[in-house]
């Protein structure tokens, strides 16, 4: 076994390189307790050694979640001190989760949500549109304890079926819908998929990622969305905001920015709170992705209930709703080239400063565009953000023609609107 765990490394390793999070699992329901679990379900020896173990070969990684069972059967006693004895080995503070059957949230997850123990929720769930109420739960109750958790979707039921290749799913409405988009809008950490097993490449048998293809890209879009146009971070569930057709839901961030997802499209009203102002509407396409869209209301003003219009398309089909203040356009506020002149010994450095006067974190990029001397236009580089609105590009010493350098700082936000400053640089 000490092999294989070395094997496991080589596959962490190239996790850590394309971004994937390691998910470990330490037991499973079957044996968790008793004959099969480790010193009969306490922590003893056994246990110990085992967390040590799996800490000090794999904690190094760069994103690790720590989760102490799947649909898990110790008790709260025993969880309460596999979670200490976790924390007291990892380094690296990763978080620790534990996983429940469906219909034992209540009695796993309240007694260690009130003794403030666990960094979050693992969840499963025999129907999928239970998602966002029990996500929205175990938000708002370790908030309300004292200890916010990141509550993850894990599984979905039913078990025989779970998410179906994309063969026999190629949309994947439930999935899409009532998992991610559910999780989400109720400021949950993410969510996994379950592979059933009545269906090829299930989750005893899978070999082949590409059977669920489909899947990423919906899966992709929903995090595109909540990445690209949110400051999700400070946002909370809204739901009592909105008032729509069936399951409509809002996450926000009152009187600036608003979320709003409507699982059987149609149109939604949303209630805003006194010195809103304007505030600009755009539709997102949860089924294909791409750019932000027009729908038929394209402003809204508050104080007071203002609708939303209805979609650019297919408005019976989902679609998610971006309501937020009129975008100002990122401004470049200062250059500077360092040294100045420049000699041709050691590097030189460009300084941009282009903080977003929004706050909500719209500057995608900054380039700095060359010309030599004579006029003549060069290239364009991009600079690397060295701290929130404060961005750097750094060339190695090397040897320039002399005389007077013309440069144009360019700063791009996430709707593709720019801002300019010309600058210059001398060279002897």
């Amino acid at each position: 076994d000490c092999s294989k765990l070395d094997q496991w490394e080589v596959v962490f390793e190239h996790m850590d390189e394309l971004g994937i999070q390691l998910h470990v699992v330490l037991q499973e329901t079957e044996n968790d307790n008793g004959s099969l679990g480790l010193d009969g379900g306490s922590l003893g020896l056994q246990r110990k050694l085992y967390h040590r173990e799996l800490v000090a070969r794999f904690s190094h990684h760069l994103a690790v979640v720590w989760n102490m069972g799947e649909e898990n059967t110790n008790t709260t006693s025993q969880q309460i001190a596999f979670d200490e004895h976790l924390e007291s080995l990892d380094p690296y503070d990763h978080p620790i989760v534990v996983h429940t059957f469906p219909t034992t949230t209540d009695q796993v997850y309240g007694p260690l949500s009130d003794q403030q123990v666990l960094d979050g929720a693992s969840l499963q769930v025999n129907s999928i549109s239970a998602v966002h109420q029990l996500t929205g739960t175990w938000v708002k109750e370790s908030a309300a304890d004292g200890n916010p958790w990141v509550v993850t979707l894990d599984e979905h039921g039913p078990f025989l079926i779970g998410a179906r290749p994309d063969a026999y799913d190629y949309w994947h409405d439930n999935e899409r819908a009532w998992g991610m988009w559910g999780n989400l809008m109720a400021g949950g950490g993410g969510f996994e998929w379950y592979f059933g097993y009545n269906y090829p490449n299930n989750d005893l048998d899978l070999e082949d990622y590409r059977s669920r293809d489909h899947l990423w890209d919906l899966s992709r879009y929903a995090r595109e969305f909540f990445e690209k146009y949110l400051p999700f971070q400070e946002m909370e569930p809204s739901d009592n905001l909105v008032n729509g057709n069936g399951a409509t839901w809002c996450y926000s961030k009152p009187g600036e920015v608003y979320a709003v997802y409507l699982r059987f499209g149609g149109t939604a009203t949303l209630n805003l709170p006194a010195g809103t102002g304007d505030l600009v509407v755009k539709w997102y396409d949860p089924r294909n992705g791409g750019e932000l869209q027009d729908g038929s209301v394209t402003t809204v003003s508050g104080p007071g209930t203002v609708s939303l219009g209805v979609p650019p398309n297919n408005t019976s089909s989902d679609w998610a709703v971006l309501v937020k203040r009129a975008n100002t356009a990122p401004e470049v506020f200062f250059t500077l080239a360092a040294p100045n002149p420049y000699q041709g010994v050691g590097p030189l450095a460009f300084y941009v400063g282009a903080p977003d006067p929004d706050g909500d974190f719209e500057v995608q990029d900054v380039l700095l565009h060359f010309f030599l001397p004579n006029g003549q236009y060069l290239a364009a580089f991009p600079c690397l953000e060295a701290t929130s609105g404060f961005w750097v590009f750094e060339l190695p010493q090397l040897q320039l023609l002399p005389g007077v350098w013309p440069m144009v700082a360019q700063v791009v936000d996430s709707y593709g609107e720019s801002s300019y400053r010309v600058f210059s640089f001398s060279s002897q």
